[in-house]
């Protein structure tokens, strides 16, 4: 299940690929697609013969594995009631329900052996917290609470008098300077106000040729139910 039909093309094709083998027929579809009447559904099946998707009328999946990442635009917020009726269908079994939102996952985290590690997290509930951080700090990051894979993040760094405020948008780097804190706070008003943000300080994640790094381990509980690290990234 997925919000696009265009999103995680080479993801979802290896694992339709390795359905026919274990006995199982693979489905795609969007939650938008379910009709609450008939509990029917207009997507698309994996046909192994072509190794293709084809058009396919098919009821409510028993298992769904949900890949839905969600946005600001009306088709997110028009899935996410039916995602949420779905779960609570006890016919239906959800291979995994994901994680909480950013900030509750940090309350849960702070409390663990993890919480020297966690960069502070706190809800933004006015533009005055950003600006007093600013004034401290210099640099923070903006992010949606319940945002994924990067969208809709800010960074913002204070100069003397003027604030410059970054983001990425379809893979281009937007950037904008705000001469003074009341520009800023005049297009940092309706951005809180939309959707919920929280904000952390500035890390500075490169090496010491001005590289930027990132590293990722996945922890995955085994047969034994013992969590292991099952791999790691690094780019």
């Amino acid at each position: 299940m997925t919000i696009s039909f265009d999103s995680e093309q080479s993801y979802i094709n290896d694992i339709a690929n390795l359905a026919e083998p274990c006995g199982m027929e693979c489905f795609r579809f969007t939650p938008a697609n379910i009709n609450p009447l008939t509990l029917q559904v207009k997507g698309k099946k994996f046909m192994s013969q072509t190794k293709s998707w084809v058009d396919k009328d098919f009821p409510i999946p028993a298992l769904i594995y949900d890949r839905c990442f969600y946005g600001d635009d009306d088709h997110s917020k028009q899935c996410i009631p039916i995602v949420s009726w779905l779960k609570n269908r006890p016919e239906i079994t959800f291979l995994g329900y994901g994680l909480p939102n950013k900030l509750e996952l940090y309350e849960v985290l702070k409390s663990t052996v993890l919480s020297a590690y966690l960069p502070l997290s706190q809800a933004v509930s006015n533009t005055s917290i950003v600006l007093n951080e600013l004034t401290a700090k210099k640099r923070v990051i903006l992010k949606p609470i319940n945002g994924s894979q990067g969208n809709g993040i800010y960074y913002l760094k204070k100069n003397n008098k003027s604030f410059h405020v970054k983001t990425e948008k379809n893979k281009n780097i937007i950037s904008r300077i705000f001469p003074n804190e009341t520009k800023l706070n005049s297009w940092l008003q309706p951005l809180i106000s939309k959707r919920p943000y929280l904000m952390q300080p500035y890390l500075e994640l490169s090496n010491d040729d001005l590289q930027p790094f990132d590293i990722r381990i996945l922890l995955q509980k085994g047969t034994d139910g013992k969590w292991g690290e099952m791999g790691r990234g690094i780019r």
